[in-house]
């Protein structure tokens, strides 16, 4: 099997929140995203829940996390309309959709997320290509690459 280049994943805010909270899987997978030169992406709802979930639970790391944003150039997508995200809604669960059509529009490989459960992974990747992992099946990945 050969391995593509991987270019441009999609980071859920679940995962920024565990990198930062503490030392584990998580963290070391935005360090090794970083060490292979991969693009990071998130869009504008995930940066507005990054906020509010730092601002709520760990207002001591928020500027850190913005630091990290901005020094390492993690692309911010614009959030579909609705339009773009009736044709994917039988992908994800509502509350998820609107970053999974981020992904899925601009052409992300991977999805990294803590919630597969609110996704149709198979379906997904059969009728968009994108691949929804989570950190530990993304640091594989990485590793065989």
């Amino acid at each position: 099997m050969t391995t593509k280049r991987i270019k441009l994943v999609f980071i859920d805010t679940n995962i920024w929140f565990s990198a930062f909270y503490k030392t584990g899987i998580c963290s070391q997978l935005i360090t090794k995203l970083r060490e292979k030169e991969i693009t990071i992406a998130i869009s504008e709802l995930v940066l507005e829940e990054i906020i509010n979930t730092f601002q709520t639970k760990l207002p001591q790391a928020l500027s850190l996390v913005s630091e990290y944003l901005q020094s390492f150039k993690v692309l911010i997508f614009r959030n579909p309309g609705k339009q773009k995200m009736l044709a994917y809604s039988k992908l994800a669960d509502k509350n998820d959709l609107p970053i999974l059509v981020s992904a899925i529009e601009n052409k992300c490989q991977y999805l990294i997320t803590g919630n597969l459960k609110d996704f149709s992974i198979k379906k997904i990747k059969k009728e968009t290509n994108l691949q929804v992992v989570s950190p530990v099946e993304m640091m594989k990945i990485i590793e065989e690459c």
